[in-house]
């Protein structure tokens, strides 16, 4: 399995209901999904043989002026494709 998440408020999800692994692992065993709790979203997707493509665009932090992650699209061998993007104040 690969996750892919934004940073922060992950580590509340067992707080607000499963952790991030073990939504992780469920969703992974779908076929893969996109994780969304409050603030906090991630993407996970079943790993193995076959292609799993990953392309990030980026914009001006917020907060520091560097080019920061905005969205991530993913797409596996099998044709589906996830997005996962940041949410940024400002």
């Amino acid at each position: 399995m690969v996750v892919l998440a934004c940073g922060g408020f992950l580590d509340q999800w067992a707080d607000l209901g499963e952790p991030l692994s073990i939504r992780a692992v469920q969703a992974a065993g779908t076929g893969g999904a996109h994780l969304r709790d409050w603030l906090a979203e991630a993407v996970a997707v079943p790993a193995g043989p076959g292609a799993l493509a990953v392309a990030a665009r980026t914009r001006p932090g917020t907060y520091v002026a560097i080019d920061t992650i905005a969205t991530l699209n993913i797409k596996t061998d099998r044709y589906r494709q996830y997005a996962l993007w940041t949410r940024q104040s400002g």
